[in-house]
């Protein structure tokens, strides 16, 4: 996602609507509790909304809210933990892991 940031505040329990107008869109809670389709987010969370959709957030507390959006990036190749738009780089974490576990397993004798 292009990061384009939205930072604000939201206080008591008045709605928020996201920007609709990024076809990728999130909200990262850093401070205080959001709600969004009845589920209750807190800090560290994000929030990713599905390409149409319209999401409603309310603050439950004094919050601070990250919103971001932007195009796409295009495709993901995800291995595990690993995250790349290139499936070359993720060939080459699973044999960077695998090398490390020998080693790890070598040393272990």
């Amino acid at each position: 996602m292009t990061p384009v940031l939205h930072p604000c505040r939201v206080a008591g329990r008045q709605p928020d609507r996201h920007p609709n107008e990024y076809p990728e869109r999130a909200a990262y809670v850093v401070v205080g509790r959001l709600e969004a389709d009845g589920r209750e987010y807190g800090p560290g969370q994000m929030l990713v909304f599905a390409g149409g959709s319209d999401p409603v957030l309310t603050a439950l507390d004094a919050s601070t809210v990250i919103l971001l959006g932007g195009e796409p990036l295009g495709s993901r190749h995800i291995w595990c933990n690993f995250v790349s738009l290139r499936k070359e780089r993720i060939e080459q974490a699973k044999a960077d892991r695998q090398a490390e576990r020998a080693h790890s397993s070598a040393s272990e004798r």
